[in-house]
């Protein structure tokens, strides 16, 4: 069971995760056809990816 204290931590978070794969989303586009934007919005995607669902799925299960 996760405190209270620490849930609202990981809603921090996961929204903040949330905020940043829509900006990488968004310069993925506008730099689409420049390589090095292409691989680097690619690799943060990634990780956003692994964090979002390490943290969101703690929060999804601790509010259910």
């Amino acid at each position: 069971m996760v405190s209270a204290q620490d849930l609202a931590l990981l809603s921090q978070m996961k929204d903040k995760i949330d905020q940043i794969n829509q900006l990488a989303l968004e310069l993925k586009a506008l730099g689409a056809g420049v390589k090095t934007v292409e691989k680097n919005s690619r690799n943060i995607l990634s990780a956003t990816y692994n964090l979002k669902f390490t943290i969101s799925d703690i929060v999804d299960l601790e509010k259910k």
